[in-house]
């Protein structure tokens, strides 16, 4: 077998040297790995085609193909799968083998055919290099290679850029010969199993963004009025450079920190996420910033029972209005980005408003303590001390004594299966996948903002790249003296040189583009409908339509951005791929019965989003 790997093996160099065109990692990883597996044996089939085979423990010999004629059994392999897994289709073939199986697929389906090709074994996908030009799938656009990589980070790819947008519009076709079931069964069937997670986690995802979406919007319009009379985060960057910070969930450990944070309130500022503020409150223990980003309702019960104190929000314009009313003009407003690599807001709103400054971006993967902290490093707090962001359940406990959370009944608790995860006093501890999500990206975002910060929840999940240290010994390195926090209420102040006129007018115009739009979506509507299925020039007459649409994308893409929340699953299923038949539709019949739908179901969630958003808009200006 060493003989494939010599210097001056043809194909080996061909087929690197084009994978180092593509995917550099890949191309490495390949040229780094030794000598083929000792148990990896060439043969020639009876045709003397060349093929791989493997030595089992047992003694058995396993070849990963046809021993008489393997390019022609490859071939009759493929036919057999059917024209959905042939045309238009979105196809993963698990095994390379020799490679006679992923070569004849590729030959054999349509150009509007992707196909990703998993191997799951580095050294297998390094020996069929050495035996055939694979050059023509390596540089092909619609072929992608996964290779070396587990089930995770398989599922991971496949819900990721535009890979993903293929995913929630077609699903995939997973497709093995019988050497693949073999040797990689226990990888198919983990794999299997994920991929149905992760897509029953998708929907899930869009149908929640979808409901999200309009109650968010609603929230931001009918909070207008205060955000308006109230101040922008940008006005607290660096106005805390050097102040040591406390960033307090409402954890478990919470409950042992109480006498600690009390002890020591004058000298930090006190950065509490909403879930904490309660609780704090209810010690005796007064909250510099309170951040909140949740937008639901059952959100404002964290400050039920609040009635008079000193405490500045920091406030995400699309929280529910209650919690915004107890603190007029005390209120700073974020938007808030969803990764440390997005520059956009959450919302596309604040940005079309010319007339309204800048409100600042606080970066948040869904959890408020991502927020606060992010609040704190751009303040300049140095250093920030993690209290009670356990992201995880230390004792069975899912939060601290007092959390709103522990008074509403929540059955799913009992179902959700927990994961273990380090803790930071070495011990292991469960989480949700949700707490292990957010876990991850506090890591990331610790990291990638570069912050100075002391994870001080004992038995809480370990935060990668965070120390941990006793909040008693973290504290007990912080200067002596009182802090001046005046700087906070010297910050407040109103957004303050717009004029409400001009406001008023930039909200007007945003109503009428609304308005121009939507009787444009219901011409191209009208047009789709009418389209007849068993038209030859079907998908051209498609195709026109959504071309039509873009040139209004084009022209007013600030509606585009405004809609676009309100239904995501839509049109990631109609725009996510656009060069793909079966689409737009193809020869079949079936093929355009599927693509009129989700043109016409496209078309028309995108004209009641323009409705909803006109109709929402006219709701602000009567508060304004």
């Amino acid at each position: 077998m060493n003989h494939l790997h010599s210097l001056n093996n043809p194909f080996w160099h061909k087929n690197l040297q084009a994978f180092r065109a593509i995917d550099v990692d890949l191309a490495d990883r390949l040229d780094q790995i030794p000598s083929p597996m000792d148990n990896m044996i060439l043969a020639y089939a009876n045709d003397g085609s060349p093929f791989l085979g493997l030595k089992l423990p047992s003694g058995q010999n396993i070849p990963l193909n046809d021993i008489n004629n393997p390019r022609k059994e490859a071939e009759e392999w493929s036919k057999s799968l059917g024209n959905e897994c042939l045309r238009g289709a979105h196809v993963m073939l698990i095994g390379m083998g020799s490679g006679y199986h992923p070569l004849a697929l590729y030959q054999q389906s349509d150009n509007d055919t992707f196909l990703r090709i998993v191997e799951p074994v580095l050294p297998i996908f390094k020996a069929a290099l050495h035996l055939m030009d694979f050059t023509p799938l390596i540089h092909s656009p619609r072929v992608r290679f996964a290779v070396g990589i587990d089930e995770k980070g398989l599922v991971q790819q496949l819900f990721s850029g535009i890979a993903a947008n293929r995913m929630r519009a077609q699903g995939i076709r997973l497709v093995y010969p019988k050497s693949s079931a073999f040797l990689h069964q226990n990888f198919i069937k983990q794999l299997s199993q994920s991929l149905a997670e992760a897509i029953q986690l998708d929907k899930l995802k869009f149908k929640t963004e979808e409901i999200q979406g309009k109650t968010i919007f609603a929230n931001i319009t009918a909070n207008l009025p205060m955000v308006l009379r109230g101040t922008p985060s940008l006005r607290l960057h660096g106005k805390a450079a050097g102040m040591p910070a406390l960033v307090i969930a409402a954890g478990p450990t919470l409950d042992e920190a109480i006498s600690t944070i009390d002890s020591i309130k004058d000298r930090v500022l006190i950065i509490a996420v909403d879930t904490a503020y309660r609780i704090l409150y209810r010690h005796g223990i007064p909250a510099d910033l309170v951040v909140s980003l949740d937008f639901t309702e059952l959100n404002a019960r964290h400050f039920d029972g609040i009635e008079s104190d000193q405490a500045l929000l920091a406030a995400f314009p699309g929280i529910h209005p209650s919690i915004v009313q107890k603190y007029k003009e005390r209120t700073f407003f974020f938007d808030h980005a969803s990764s440390v690599d997005c520059a956009l807001g959450a919302t596309p709103f604040f940005k079309n408003l010319t007339s309204l400054d800048p409100l600042g971006d606080l970066i948040s993967y869904g959890s408020t303590a991502h927020a606060a902290y992010h609040l704190a490093r751009l303040m300049g707090c140095t250093p920030i001390l993690l209290v009670g962001n356990d992201l995880s359940f230390p004792s069975a406990k899912w939060y601290a004594d007092g959390a709103m959370q522990n008074e509403i009944l929540q059955p799913e608790r009992e179902k959700e299966e927990l994961l273990d995860v380090p803790a930071n006093d070495g011990s292991m501890t469960k989480t949700s996948g949700l707490y292990k999500i957010y876990l991850d990206a506090f890591a990331e975002l610790i990291g990638k903002t570069a912050g100075n910060v002391i994870n001080t929840s004992r038995c809480g999940a370990k935060i990668s790249g965070c120390p941990y240290l006793s909040l008693e010994t973290a504290v007990a390195s912080l200067p002596c003296r009182l802090l001046d926090k005046s700087f906070l209420f010297d910050a407040l102040s109103s957004t303050g040189g717009i004029q409400q006129n001009t406001f008023v007018q930039e909200i007007n115009h945003l109503i009428d583009r609304c308005n121009a739009n939507r009787r444009q979506l219901e011409k191209l509507e009208g047009q789709a409908k009418s389209l007849a299925i068993a038209n030859p020039k079907f998908s051209q007459k498609t195709k026109e339509i959504l071309i039509t649409f873009s040139t209004f994308l084009s022209r007013d893409p600030s509606v585009y951005a405004l809609c676009l929340p309100l239904c995501p699953r839509s049109t990631v299923e109609l725009l996510g791929q656009l060069g793909n038949a079966g689409l737009l539709g193809g020869k079949e019949w079936e093929q355009n019965e599927m693509a009129k739908k989700r043109c016409v179901h496209f078309l028309e969630d995108f004209k009641q989003a323009t409705i909803y958003v006109s109709e929402t808009l006219e709701q602000a200006l009567r508060l304004l």
